[in-house]
């Protein structure tokens, strides 16, 4: 996928759970720090609660 590129609705929440769903399997496999650096920064405001949503079924 290019930055950038046009998305439907659809795409945009499958892309946002993919992107969300790979740091918090990195972030609980230590690869990453969830609390570090900007990986929340460009998000949409409802992300973080779906982020936080993870962590009831982890």
């Amino acid at each position: 996928m290019r930055k950038g590129a046009l998305l439907s609705p659809m795409g945009r929440v499958l892309a946002l759970g993919d992107y969300l769903g790979k740091i918090k399997l990195s972030s609980e496999h230590g690869a990453i720090d969830e609390m570090e650096g900007n990986l929340f920064d460009r998000l949409p405001l409802g992300a973080m609660p779906c982020y936080a949503a993870l962590s009831a079924i982890s």
